[in-house]
């Protein structure tokens, strides 16, 4: 519910930015300029009002209190950052594949599926309905190197998948 609502509201600010950058890139750089923004509030909130810019004692060492801050706000914003960065990832296994790939992600629900040949041209198609693996059967096709394509909410992700027979 939260992640649809930021991606909402992301694909609002998008367009004045669509020219210069696709939307992934978008969505890491404000994902990025928010973590920072909420990493200097809660230095400030910690230096001035939980630490009250006084000495912070600890059993091994006294910590000044810019330093206590730092800590905390690292504390703060360093799991965030890495729960964004792993929330989008998209997984296409097994690759190599004898014929079917299945491709795992989180929230893929009406993503388009299209593999590409190394000349360009679209051999087959899918799409994903739920958020569950979903296989793309290749059976039949000829062995070689292909380009798979995911798009979904103004995202495209590519993997490479190598077809053996």
């Amino acid at each position: 519910m939260i992640a649809s609502f930021i991606s909402r509201v992301l694909e609002f600010f998008y367009p004045p930015f669509r020219q210069w950058m696709p939307f992934q890139t978008f969505r890491y750089a404000a994902c990025g300029a928010y973590n920072t923004a909420m990493g200097i509030l809660v230095f400030f909130v910690g230096y001035n009002f939980i630490f009250k810019k006084q000495l912070v004692p600890t059993p091994i060492v006294t910590l000044s209190p810019h330093i206590a801050a730092m800590i905390l706000s690292f504390m703060v914003t360093f799991p965030v950052g890495l729960k964004e960065l792993n929330q989008n990832t998209l997984t296409v296994y097994p690759n190599p594949s004898t014929g079917v790939f299945y491709i795992s992600g989180k929230e893929l629900g009406g993503a388009t599926v299209k593999v590409y040949d190394m000349t360009g041209r679209v051999v087959t198609q899918a799409q994903i309905f739920n958020g569950d693996d979903t296989a793309i059967d290749m059976i039949g096709f000829n062995q070689g190197m292909y380009q798979m394509v995911v798009e979904h909410n103004g995202q495209t992700y590519r993997a490479k998948v190598n077809l053996m027979t």
